[in-house]
């Protein structure tokens, strides 16, 4: 190790010996220290470890030293994360990453806050993500990822005209979500062309805006993944209507149309009034629904046909009138009515069941669940896995429900799995390990 020595004899500077190594040996020893390697495995048992390429995305906010090392190479410089409050909000890394980075392909991650709160201003936060684009928007033609989560909506519609009349034909993924709707105006896009994009993840106003918005957007025919983030305006004169926002679901499942395993996800948005329309979804794999209130919930689950829904999760929706919920699996979370929760499962032909934290499920629904008529049939006709987190149910009436359909060759309960439920006595636990191919239950902590 070299030691530096000022002439008082005051102080002393080691240098590091790494730091003194030639370029060359530096350089080879930064790409071996970059790579991350992941075990492969054939049936089951490790046979090969594979390398990721390298990357600058630690490494050069070592020292300036290794900055410049790194800059002498593009492989280096394929991915970037950017949080804008915090430390790797670093200009000279950010300009060096564009510049440096060749013909390579691109991958940008820029954050800032989280969905409480963030210590930047809307100004302070708008400010930074320009620098940041300012610097992007030139190699455009070369992103394959774009994702960009902040917390103010005024910083989304500011740097949007960076992709007004862009051609991005590389582009599979792109994200613009904000968490603070503080700013509705429309974003300042006219034309922007998309042919690769497969994932689209934006705010409720800025997907209005692309859909039904008057900017001419060409997403290609790859789209097979979209979330509706959160857009909740503080004046109630801002909200989306109800019907035009299922028209832009429906402009956007006919752009989904005949791509396989489509994903949609709608997440807190304030919606107004309770006219709808009525459209199909087809070829659907997985469905997400989180705080829609009123009919909507219902009108997007009615919609879809395709009979190869594998998962859904429907989490604090109120449904005010009878839906066909899909999915051959069903989470639902946060209902704290019953008769919300009952009409989200009654035509849901699924088997496997998830009830998590669940006010509304109570010995009503359990009763509901139990019995069959010869005109209504039977509710979750093909449940045979139940998992439960919380409720506000009894044992008796769980018992009584699975009692009740020991006959049904389809309906039997056949895993049953509860945690955090009412104390359970020793012969109810006896009876229903007898009666089910898999049993566990957890009491409520006292």
């Amino acid at each position: 190790m070299e030691a530096s020595t000022a002439d008082d004899d005051s102080y002393l500077v080691v240098i590091p010996p790494i730091m003194s190594l030639p370029t060359e040996i530096l350089l080879r020893i930064i790409e071996l220290a970059s790579q991350w390697s992941t075990m492969g495995f054939f049936n089951g048992w490790p046979e090969y470890v594979e390398y990721t390429g390298p990357s600058a995305d630690k490494l050069a906010f070592v020292c300036r030293r290794w900055l410049d090392v790194l800059a002498m190479k593009p492989v280096f410089w394929k991915s970037l994360h950017v949080a804008l409050d915090g430390a790797t909000f670093v200009p000279n890394i950010i300009e060096t990453f564009f510049a440096a980075s060749g013909d390579n392909q691109l991958e940008i991650t820029i954050t800032s806050g989280d969905s409480a709160s963030c210590i930047l201003t809307p100004s302070q936060e708008c400010e930074r993500l320009d620098f940041v684009m300012k610097h992007m928007a030139p190699h455009f033609g070369r992103m394959s990822e774009i994702s960009i989560e902040v917390f103010y909506r005024s910083t989304i519609v500011h740097i949007s005209s960076y992709f007004n009349n862009r051609t991005m034909s590389h582009l599979s993924d792109l994200n613009l979500v904000s968490y603070d709707t503080n700013d509705v105006s429309p974003l300042r896009i006219s034309t922007l062309e998309t042919p690769s994009l497969s994932q689209l993840k934006t705010d409720a106003g800025s997907f209005m805006n692309l859909m039904n918005g008057g900017i001419a957007w060409q997403a290609g025919r790859r789209l097979s993944g979209l979330c509706v983030t959160k857009y909740r305006p503080a004046s109630h004169l801002a909200v989306i209507n109800s019907r035009r926002f299922l028209e832009g679901l429906k402009a956007m499942a006919k752009l989904m149309a005949g791509v396989p395993d489509v994903w949609i996800e709608v997440e807190d948005v304030a919606l107004d009034g309770e006219d709808i329309t009525t459209f199909t979804m087809e070829r659907l794999e997985g469905l997400r629904l989180s705080d829609i209130r009123g009919n909507v919930a219902s009108a997007i689950c009615n919609s879809i046909t395709s009979s190869t829904v594998a998962y859904a999760w429907i989490t604090r929706c109120e449904p005010i009138s009878r839906c066909t919920v899909p999915g051959f699996e069903l989470e639902v979370k946060g209902i704290s009515s019953s008769l919300s929760l009952l009409r989200l499962l009654q035509d849901w032909q699924g088997w496997e069941l998830a009830i998590t934290n669940c006010g509304g499920f109570d010995d009503w629904v359990l009763g509901a669940l139990a019995v069959s008529s010869m005109r209504n049939g039977r509710t979750c006709p093909q449940l045979r896995t139940l998992k439960i987190i919380g409720g506000t149910f009894s044992v008796a009436a769980l018992q009584r429900m699975c009692e009740m359909r020991l006959d049904d060759e389809e309906g039997r309960i056949q895993r049953l799995m509860v945690e955090g439920g009412p104390e359970l006595k020793e012969d109810l636990r006896k009876w229903f390990e007898d009666n089910t191919e898999h049993f566990s239950w957890r009491d409520i902590c006292p």
